[in-house]
């Protein structure tokens, strides 16, 4: 007996998920080990043992690899539930505050890679040398 086309699209998606995680775990290793604009995307390709299409089909670009992150889409929707009387800057702090309360001790810690120290955040570890040329993004300098 064949399985459900819904257990089929689970196995789809974590399997997906487990190598956007694979790629992006060691990705972010390379960078910390030899810097952003050191590490090429070849090399990044050799080191998740995925083809040049893979990777692309997961990150369109290198920056995407330090941008992109499973807990966007909870913030977002963190953010879009705050009350329309707060500025903006008021409504993205409150929904941060939010969804990272409510974050499992696990979660917060989570690496689904090889290397364990790449938690939620590791990805501003790259200060200056990040993919916003020279400006991490994330503070305001």
């Amino acid at each position: 007996m064949a399985p459900s086309n819904e257990a089929t699209q689970g196995l789809r998606e974590r399997k997906k998920a487990k190598t956007r995680s694979a790629i992006q775990t060691l990705a972010l290793r390379l960078f910390r080990e030899q810097g952003y604009d050191a590490t090429t995307v070849q090399q990044i390709i050799e080191e998740a043992d995925v083809s040049e299409s893979t990777f692309f089909r997961y990150f369109p670009t290198k920056a995407d690899v330090v941008l992109f992150d499973d807990f966007d889409p909870v913030i977002v929707e963190a953010f879009r539930r705050q009350p329309k009387e707060l500025s903006a800057i008021s409504a993205f702090r409150r929904a941060f505050s939010d969804s990272f309360r409510q974050l499992s001790t696990q979660d917060a810690g989570r690496s689904d890679g090889p290397d364990a120290s790449l938690s939620l955040g590791s990805r501003t570890a790259f200060g200056n040398t990040g993919p916003a040329g020279g400006h991490d993004g994330l503070a305001g300098g």
